[in-house]
Parts: structure tokens; sequence; C-alpha cells
């Protein structure tokens, strides 16, 4: 391992998930002064690199596929544990790709049982030897969406940013080959940090790392005691975007008007409207749904508005197969949208969702297996010992800004077959999806939108 100041390759991250391995029981529009490092606080906190350099991705266009339908199969799934453990009252926003992702840079540390756990519940079909090869590829895919020049009457670029680290004990045995699988394919170095000597002045250089790159909009993502002494190693992997509307709302037509909310009351909100001149639309059983491009083309926010009065009838029956059928169904076209400006947060304990439906091998010490990623796994019983998920989105009249999930449903009027009309005044879902590889980065629901009002 090399150890350097800076970490080789950074991107700055919005939305993070963190893992803690452990043994026993245990915003700002402003950007970063510089985002290919850390905060200033943290200069003199060293990294280890692994020899080995990131690789150029070699997978084939298949296997980024059939990568991407895991993810969204996933995806799906974990939208509707979301909503239970939120409440079905509750607006929600997540990032299955951001979920999928830093537990994949765990799944390799496993053997045996404790691994075969790991990729069942994240749906991971594919063979580790391919599935990591077609991660590197789809996380290059997604960081070119910022290498997009807008022309002279667009808007800003979009911004797409994936970051990956480790936090982890100076000399402590980490298995070598476990390390350089990180680094070749998921660009992850590692921060040293004193989690035996010093676990709370290790946890707020993480939460101040995060904060940093997030532009504020996730703080304090490990909570007071998630760090203690028994902590081993901490991963974490982090999207942000942020993406202006090719088609902006006009802020002086936006203006109050009522909102149903799940529970029944009507609530006035800001209400954006105007005429889309480039979207696309579907009519689908059960639901209506709009794409709004955002500049450059290739990400874009897909809303679906169920048929009035069946919500939750239509969200319970929404799996891959449904959202697959929306998506393909999608029609350029031109129309007029009404839609409330909002912005919340979310928050997910994902160990108690991944054990409450039965996954419990990987969290559980004397049990758990993971001696590919130390030498001293099973003497140390080393475990997932917390699993944390913050998400942040916000949408205005310019675009959008998110750290997680983000989903929009679109409601249904009588209108000419090659024009729509809907007006979003009542529960919806929304997705930010990227179009070139089908993936889905954040995914949500607004059933609340006086709720979401900043």
């Amino acid at each position: 391992m090399t150890r350097v100041m800076q970490p080789s390759m950074p991107i700055t991250l919005l939305f993070a998930l963190v893992f803690a391995l452990g043994c026993g029981e245990a915003a700002s529009d402003e950007p970063p002064k510089d985002p290919n490092g850390p905060p200033p606080a943290m200069d003199s906190v060293s990294q280890l690199m692994s020899e080995k350099e990131r690789e150029e991705p070699s997978a084939s266009d298949s296997d980024l596929a059939e990568l991407v339908g895991d993810h969204t199969s996933f995806g799906l799934w974990m939208y509707h544990q979301g909503v239970e453990a939120t409440g079905a009252e509750e607006n929600l926003l997540f990032s299955p790709l951001s979920i999928s992702t830093a537990f994949a840079m765990l799944w390799p540390g496993a053997v045996d049982e404790t691994a075969g756990e790991i990729a069942d519940m994240l749906h991971f079909r594919m063979d580790p030897g391919s599935f990591h090869p077609a991660a590197n590829l789809l996380d290059r895919e997604l960081a070119s969406r910022g290498e997009y020049q807008p022309g002279e009457d667009e808007g800003e670029a979009p911004i797409l940013e994936i970051v990956n680290d480790l936090w982890g004990l100076d000399e402590y045995p980490y298995v070598q080959e476990y390390l350089d699988l990180l680094a070749r394919h998921y660009g992850a170095g590692m921060w040293i940090v004193d989690f035996v000597g010093a676990a709370e002045a290790a946890r707020r250089e993480i939460n101040e790392y995060i904060a940093y790159k997030t532009r504020d909009l996730i703080k304090e993502l490990l909570p007071e005691g998630s760090i203690t002494p028994l902590t081993r190693l901490v991963l974490t992997n982090a999207i942000y975007f942020k993406g202006a509307w090719l088609h902006p709302f006009n802020e002086a037509v936006t203006s109050d008007a009522p909102f149903s909310a799940l529970d029944g009351g009507s609530t006035d909100v800001p209400m954006m409207s105007g005429t889309i001149d480039r979207a696309s639309y579907a009519r689908v059983d059960g639901a209506e749904a709009v794409e709004l491009f955002y500049v450059g083309d290739d990400l874009s926010m897909v809303l679906i508005l169920p048929d009035e009065g069946s919500f939750a009838e239509f969200e319970a029956g929404l799996d891959a197969d449904r959202l697959s059928g929306i998506m393909d169904s999608l029609t350029p076209m031109e129309g007029s949208l009404a839609m409330p400006r909002f912005e919340f947060d979310s928050e997910l304990d994902l160990r108690r969702i991944f054990e409450g439906e039965g996954y419990s091998l990987p969290f559980s010490p004397g049990e758990a297996d993971f001696s590919s990623l130390s030498e001293v796994a099973l003497e140390e019983d080393l475990h997932v010992s917390g699993a944390f998920h913050k998400a942040a989105i916000i949408v205005d009249e310019e675009g959008t800004e998110a750290a997680a999930a983000t989903a929009i449903t679109v409601g249904a009027t009588s209108a000419p077959a090659d024009y729509f009309n809907v007006r979003l005044d009542r529960p919806f879902l929304f997705v930010i999806r990227d179009r070139p590889t089908g993936t889905v980065l954040f995914m949500g629901r607004l059933v609340d939108a006086a709720a979401a009002q900043g």
C-alpha cells in the first residue's frame, strides 16, 4: 500500500450510505473550494492507496444491462421496505444505486453463506467475476454525464458525481486482495482514522468529510454511538446530482394551489406550471407518466401519477417489470404540466430493514464470515454493526439538486392524443434516471407536499 495525503480519484458526493464493521456488541449552491480533496480540517489525515490502479472498464454491454436490471429489481424492493419503515403517509427519498454499490464493496470481503446472503438481499444474480467489472463500467458511464457542454440557449451542464471511500485503522490486517479489488473496480482508497483511541473524533471526521463534499446537504450521517473502539472499517458510497431543466419553469407563474395529501387533507403549496415543448408522456394502466429532461438529455425525472383514488393500490403493485413498462411506453410529446415546488430529506436504518426481512447473517457476531476482508475476521467476530442512509432533494423552477432518491407522479386529465395536460396536485411517485443505461439513480414519493416546503 502507498500512503498519500489526498485521495487519488475522489469525486464530490451528496448522498451517502455507511457500513461499520465491528466486533462484539456494539446546502449551499457554492461548490467545495477543492472538490478533489478533503475539508481543511482533514489536511493531516493520511490515506492508504493500493498499488493497483483503477482498471479501464472491460465489461460487455450485456453485463451492464444485467447489472442495471439487478439494481432496478433491488430498488423497487427497497422502495416498498422504505415506505413501510417511514410510514405510509410520509414522503420518501433514497438512492437504490448507492445502497447497492456500498454493499457491492462489502460483498467481496464476505465468504460462503455470508457472501450468498448479501447477494440475495441486494438481488445480485451475476457472479462476482462479471459483477465488479460491470460496476466499474457503469460508474464510468455515469461519470461521463458531467462532460456535456451546453449550448448558448441551455442552462448549466448537469453534475452527476459518485464517490467510494474506506475508513480504517492503521496497521490492521486487512486482506490485500480485498483492498486491491476495491481499488481496481471502485477507485476506493482507505482513509486512516483512529477508531480505537478516538472513536468520536473519527465519527466527526467522517461526518465532516461527507458534509463538505455534499455542500452541507448531508449532515451527521453517522449518529452518536455508531462508531466505537470496536469499529474496524467504515465504507461510504455517495451520489451527488444537480441538473437544470431543459425547459425551466417561469418562477413568475408559480402560485399557491391546493395539494391533496394521502391522508385526505388539502393544503395550498407553491405550484409550478408551464408548457413543456419537449418531454415524453405515457398513459398506462392505472397511471400517467411524464418525463422531464435535464440539460444534456441523458438525465431525466419521470413523474408517475396514479389515477385518482388508486395511489395505494398502484404503489403496492409496482415492481421492476411494471416500472420498466412505464419507461418503455414513454413517447416524445409536448404538453402542459403543473407540479409542486418541494424539498425534503429522508433517513433509513438499513440494518433494521434487512434484518426485519430475515437477512441476519452479515449482521450477526459469531456467525458472519468476513475472512476475505480481514485476516482476523473470525477471531474478532467481525460483522456489520450499522448501515445508515440519508437522502435530500430540492426541486424548483430551475431544476433539481438531490442527495438520494427522487420520484414524481403525474396526474391525468383528458387531452388530445398528441398533447398531455397533467396536474400533480395529489400523491405521486418520481424517479431520476440515467437514460442511456436505464439506471435508476433516485426514487421517491411525494404524498404530503405541505411537509416538503423547506
